[in-house]
């Protein structure tokens, strides 16, 4: 019973993630208005396939990152008051930070369809190696190759829906080779394509698919080894760099910074606390930011 309820899970959840492309977002009328924006952004159909988004046309995301840059932009111009409320240019701030804030919040939300892409292809890669093993021992055992995807439709995260896909596009009539090559061109993972592409040539030119595969995972494996290796030697670096700009200027510039406030206070056009407040907001980001490179730089697979 408890096999049969995970099943129905992993059935459901997999239903869930094809039915995602299936939900188109809706935007209101007016926003066809801002099509002008489209030729700025020449890949963002590609883009949002890429990252999974296909509820949303190149239209529909433009409206949702002009929005989502509203609503940053008041909370910005929110806080920047919050630390110039004292400050005897605080409304030359506001009115210059309206359309600094609005741009710069706008190409922020454009980016989100590369960052979840690149999400997307570190799940797979994550994944990839295993699920092309089980896929491999099915192939050598004699299962036919349709069965042995099938197989995998399961456990394997990102990459049993990516070949969930496949399946799918085949029992509605399509080519292996058409399904195939429609979904790789759909993904970010630059691995996953070159396996799927390795399948279709094997199946166009009738070579042994076993064996292609084996060595294109042999191939594989040794890269996400290198990448581990320059990973150990990127980390170093980065780890001075955090103790440099992270760490020890910090907390000089704040040593130093308090000690001129307390002499220079009282002819400054910005009060103590505005400036204190600016370097803890400064600091924070510094070590956010380091903190994120080194995780962002960080393989998510294992060695095989």
């Amino acid at each position: 019973m408890p096999k049969k309820n995970r099943k129905e899970e992993e059935d459901s959840y997999m239903r869930q993630r094809l039915a995602q492309g299936q939900k188109k977002a809706h935007a209101p009328a007016f926003a066809k208005h801002f099509s002008f924006l489209l030729p700025r952004f020449p890949r963002l159909k590609e883009e949002l396939e890429k990252a999974g988004m296909n509820g949303h046309t190149p239209i529909s995301f433009i409206y949702f990152a002009l929005s989502s840059a509203v609503f940053l932009t008041l909370a910005l111009l929110v806080i920047t008051y919050f630390f110039m409320a004292r400050s005897l240019i605080l409304i030359p701030i506001l009115i210059a930070g309206v359309p600094i804030y609005l741009l710069l919040t706008f190409l922020y939300s454009m980016q989100l369809p590369k960052v979840k892409a690149q999400v997307r292809a570190r799940m797979i890669d994550s994944e990839l190696l295993f699920a092309g093993r089980h896929l491999l021992i099915g192939i050598r055992a004699g299962v036919p190759l349709f069965e042995a995807m099938g197989a995998i439709t399961h456990d394997y995260g990102e990459v049993s829906c990516e070949f969930a896909k496949i399946l799918e596009k085949i029992s509605l009539g399509a080519p292996t080779n058409v399904a195939m090559y429609e979904v790789a061109n759909q993904n970010p993972s630059q691995m996953f394509r070159r396996v799927i592409m390795q399948l279709t040539n094997s199946l166009s030119s009738g070579s042994d698919v076993g064996a292609s595969l084996e060595s294109v995972f042999e191939q594989i494996s040794r890269e996400q080894v290198i990448s581990l290796h320059e990973y150990g030697q990127k980390l170093n670096p980065i780890v001075m760099f955090f103790m440099i700009f992270g760490v020890v200027f910090p907390s000089l510039g704040v040593a130093l910074g308090v000690i001129f406030i307390s002499f220079m206070g009282g002819g400054l056009a910005v009060d103590g606390f505005s400036l204190l407040g600016g370097a803890f907001v400064l600091i924070f980001l510094l070590q956010f930011m380091f903190v994120s490179m080194a995780d962002s730089s960080r393989p998510k697979f294992q060695a095989v």
